[in-house]
C-alpha cells in the first residue's frame, strides 16, 4: 500500500509542478491574506487539486492544506500539504519554490514528496526507507556548528523570540541563510549541504517534511523544545539537523523561548 501513496503523491507533485511553471513570471498576480503573506492562484489551484484527488482516491483520508483543507473526520491517515512553500520567492519570479506533500499516521510522518519543478528535483522519502532526490540516496553531513550553515526561514514563534534566537545562531554558525523556503532548507539538510535549520513558526505544513526527510537521512528532529511531536496540527517549530549540532542549537533556542 505505502508504493500505492508514494506513486499518488509522486503523479500529483508533478501535476501541482506543471500549475507552478504555468503560472512563474517576474512578478507573478497575488493577494494578501490576513497575516499578511502572499497567496497566488497557483497556490489555491494546486491545494484545490490535492483536496480533490485525495477525495477521489483516498475518500477514507483527509487533508490539512496551508490554503484548504478537506472536512474533518476521524481519519488516522492526513495528507499535510504546502501547495507552494516559499511564496514569497514564488511571487518575485526567484526560482526557490517547492510543493509538498507528507502522508501521515496518527500524527506520524510516513511517506512524502517534495519537488522542485524548476530544478526537476524530486524529493522522495518513506519511513524506515531512506529520502532520495531523483532516486539519489540523501544522507546528512558531520559538520560542527562552527563550521556549518543553518537555515532560519520563518520569523512568527509563539514558542520563541526568533530575532533573539536567529542573532544568537549568526554568532555561533558558520552562516545563518534565509532561504526564503523552509522545506527547501529541509532538503538542503537531509542532502549535507547544511548542518541544520531551525522553523519557529507553528504551521505543520512548514515543519513536517523535515521531520521526514531529515531524520530518513540520518539526521534528528525535534520541536524547539527538544520533544517529538504530531504534524496533524499545530506544531512548536521544528530543530532539524545532522544530529552533531542539534544540541548546540537547542541550548540556543532555550535562552530564546518566550516563557521558561
Amino acid at each position: 500500500m505505502n508504493k500505492e501513496y508514494l506513486d499518488f503523491a509522486t503523479s500529483l507533485a508533478h501535476q501541482a509542478g506543471d500549475i507552478m511553471l504555468a503560472h512563474f513570471q517576474f512578478g507573478v498576480s497575488y493577494e494578501r491574506k490576513a497575516d499578511k503573506t502572499h497567496l497566488t492562484i497557483a497556490d489555491t489551484a494546486i491545494n484545490k487539486m490535492v483536496v480533490d484527488k485525495v477525495a477521489s482516491t483516498f475518500p477514507e483520508h483527509r487533508v490539512l492544506g496551508e490554503e484548504e483543507s478537506s472536512v474533518a473526520n476521524d481519519s488516522e491517515f492526513v495528507w499535510v500539504c504546502d501547495p507552494i512553500d516559499g511564496t514569497t520567492s514564488y511571487v518575485f519570479g526567484l526560482a526557490t519554490n517547492v510543493f509538498s506533500l507528507v502522508l501521515v499516521h496518527k500524527g506520524i510522518p510516513l511517506l512524502g514528496v517534495v519537488y522542485d519543478p524548476h530544478m526537476k528535483r524530486l524529493f522522495t522519502a518513506e519511513k524506515g526507507q531512506g529520502a532520495y532526490m531523483n532516486g539519489e540516496r540523501l544522507r546528512v553531513n558531520s559538520l560542527t556548528v562552527e563550521e556549518s550553515v543553518i537555515g532560519c526561514t520563518g520569523k512568527r514563534s509563539k514558542t520563541v523570540d526568533s530575532a533573539g534566537l536567529h542573532a544568537a545562531i549568526e554568532r555561533t554558525a558558520h552562516r545563518m541563510m534565509f532561504l526564503g523556503c523552509v522545506v527547501y532548507e529541509g532538503m538542503l539538510t537531509a542532502a549535507g549541504h547544511m548542518g541544520g535549520h531551525v522553523y519557529s513558526g507553528s504551521n505543520p505544513y512548514d515543519g513536517v517534511a523535515s521531520a521526514l526527510f531529515v531524520k530518513e537521512a540520518g539526521g534528528k528532529v525535534t520541536n524547539l523544545l527538544g520533544e517529538d511531536q504530531k504534524y496533524d496540527r499545530e506544531i512548536k517549530g521544528i530543530v532539524a539537523t545532522n544530529g552533531v549540532v542539534h544540541d548546540d542549537i537547542l541550548r540556543l533556542v532555550q535562552k530564546s523561548l518566550l516563557q521558561k
